[in-house]
C-alpha cells in the first residue's frame, strides 16, 4: 500500500507561500456594537493541495460558537485565486491574494450544543463582552454562516517579481 504525505501549504494560484500566520472566523452582523465581538480565532487550520490541484481546507469551527468540536473539511479546485470548495457540511467560496484568503461559508450540517457554547463563552469573556458574544452565538446557531479570514506569514511571490 502506497502512502502519500501532503505538506501543508497555502495555495494561491501558481504562487509560493511560507505558511499560515493566523485564521479568524467572523459571524456577519449588521449591528455595529457587535462587530468586534463577532470575530473568533480559529485554533486549528490546514490548507493542502494534492497533485491534481485539489485544495483542501480543514479547520475547527470556534468552539465558542457551537459548544462542540466540529472539525470541517472542504475540497475543490481554486482557479485564478478563487473557487468553490464543497463538503457534506456545506459550501466554501474563496478569494485570495498574496497576503490573505477570504472564504464565505454556509453550513448545511453542523452540530450545536447551545448550553455548552454559553459555558465555553463564560470561561473566556465577562460583562458586556460576554453578552455581545452570546448574542452573536445565538444568531450563528439559527443562521450558521461566516467569513473565514486566513492571513499568510509571508509571500515568496513578491520576492520573485
Amino acid at each position: 500500500m502506497k502512502k502519500f504525505f501532503l505538506i501543508t501549504v497555502v495555495f494561491l494560484s501558481s504562487l509560493s507561500f511560507a505558511g499560515l500566520k493566523e485564521a479568524t472566523y467572523e459571524v456577519p452582523t449588521s449591528q455595529n456594537d457587535l462587530k468586534s465581538s463577532s470575530i473568533f480565532k480559529i485554533k486549528k487550520m490546514s490548507i493542502t493541495q494534492d497533485v491534481d490541484d485539489v485544495t483542501t481546507i480543514r479547520y475547527m469551527v470556534p468552539e465558542e460558537l457551537t459548544g462542540i468540536k466540529n472539525t470541517i473539511e472542504f475540497s475543490g479546485v481554486l482557479n485564478n485565486n478563487s473557487g468553490d470548495l464543497v463538503s457534506e457540511y456545506g459550501d466554501l467560496n474563496c478569494l485570495s491574494n498574496t497576503t490573505q484568503m477570504m472564504c464565505t461559508v454556509r453550513y448545511q450540517k453542523l452540530s450545536f450544543d447551545p448550553q455548552l457554547a454559553k459555558t465555553v463563552m463564560a470561561t473566556k469573556f465577562q460583562g458586556q463582552e460576554l453578552a455581545n458574544r452570546l448574542s452573536v452565538q445565538e444568531k450563528f446557531s439559527t443562521d450558521p454562516i461566516g467569513i473565514i479570514h486566513i492571513y499568510y506569514k509571508s509571500s515568496l511571490a513578491n520576492k520573485n517579481q
